[in-house]
C-alpha cells in the first residue's frame, strides 16, 4: 500500500508524469489515449465502498490489493465490485477538471509552451483512508496535521494566507549548503487541509495537497503549481466532488 505521506510525493509524481508523458507521445499519433473500446473502468472498493473509475480519468491502473507490479511478470488481481483497491491516480485538467482527451492534449503535450502544462494539470493519488480509532474525518486530520508539522520542524508564521495558516522550514539538501525552503499550509481549524509546497532554486514550486474524500472513504494526494494555491479550496471541493461520484450502490 501507498504510505499516507507526502514527504516523496513530488519525487514520486514527477517519475509518474514523465512516464505518463511517454505513453501519450507513443499513442498521440493515432488516437487519444482514451479509447471507449479499448480502455477500461476501474472496478473495486475502497473499504467496502463499491467505486468505478472511468477509463477516461485514470492516470495508471488500478492497483488492488495483493498485485504485485514490480516483479516480472507482474501479478494482477481481475477487477470486481468487491476486490479491495490499493490505490489509484487521476490526470485532471485544470480549471474544468476534464480527464486527457482531444481538446487538451495540446497542453498536456506541451504543445502550448511549458508554462501551460504546468499549471494546467493536476495529478491525483487515492489510497484508502486508514482509521484505526474510528475517529471522524475532523479528528483523524488534526492528529495528522500535527504529526506533519512535527515531523517537517515547521516554525509558524503569523497571518493567514488565502484563508490558511502557513509555516515553513529550511532543509540543507547538499555539501554546498544550497538551502531549499518548504512551505506549509493548513486549514486554520487543522480538520480539513494540508499543504506542502517547495521552493527550490531554477526549478518551478509544486505544491501537494491532501485531504480525505469522506464518501469513498480515501486519502487523496493531489499535485498542482503553486501559482494555483490560491484556488485550493475550490480544486479540493471539485475533486471531492468528482470521487463522489464514483461510488456506486452495491452491485447485486
Amino acid at each position: 500500500m501507498i504510505k499516507v505521506s507526502n514527504k516523496n510525493y513530488s519525487e514520486i509524481n514527477n517519475f509518474l508524469m514523465v512516464i505518463g508523458l511517454a505513453t501519450v507521445f507513443i499513442f498521440a499519433g493515432c488516437k487519444d489515449k482514451i479509447d471507449s473500446h479499448t480502455a477500461q473502468p476501474g472496478i473495486g472498493s475502497i473499504n467496502g465502498i463499491q467505486v468505478v473509475i472511468p477509463a477516461e480519468y485514470k492516470f495508471f491502473p488500478v492497483q488492488y490489493k495483493g498485485d504485485e507490479i514490480w516483479i516480472n511478470p507482474p501479478v494482477r488481481h481481475a477487477p470486481g465490485p468487491d476486490v479491495p483497491i490499493e490505490s489509484f491516480s487521476l490526470l485532471l485538467h485544470y480549471p474544468d477538471f476534464a480527464p486527457l482527451n482531444r481538446s487538451n492534449q495540446a497542453s498536456w503535450l506541451g504543445l502550448n509552451g511549458g508554462r501551460a502544462r504546468r499549471v494546467e494539470w493536476i495529478t491525483v493519488g487515492i489510497d484508502p483512508w486508514q482509521n484505526p480509532k474510528n475517529q471522524s474525518p475532523s479528528m483523524w486530520f488534526k492528529e495528522y496535521i500535527a504529526r506533519c508539522i512535527n515531523i517537517e520542524k515547521i516554525h509558524l508564521q503569523p497571518g493567514l494566507i488565502f484563508e490558511l495558516s502557513r509555516g515553513e522550514n529550511f532543509e540543507i539538501t547538499n555539501p554546498n549548503k544550497n538551502i531549499d525552503k518548504k512551505e506549509i499550509f493548513f486549514d486554520v481549524e487543522k480538520k480539513t487541509t494540508y499543504i506542502e509546497c517547495g521552493s527550490r532554486k531554477n526549478s518551478p514550486q509544486i505544491c501537494d495537497q491532501t485531504f480525505i474524500a469522506p464518501e469513498i472513504e480515501a486519502i487523496v494526494h493531489i499535485n498542482y503549481a503553486k501559482e494555483n494555491l490560491d484556488n485550493w479550496k475550490n480544486i479540493q471541493k471539485n475533486i471531492i466532488e468528482r470521487l463522489a461520484s464514483f461510488k456506486r450502490e452495491k452491485f447485486k
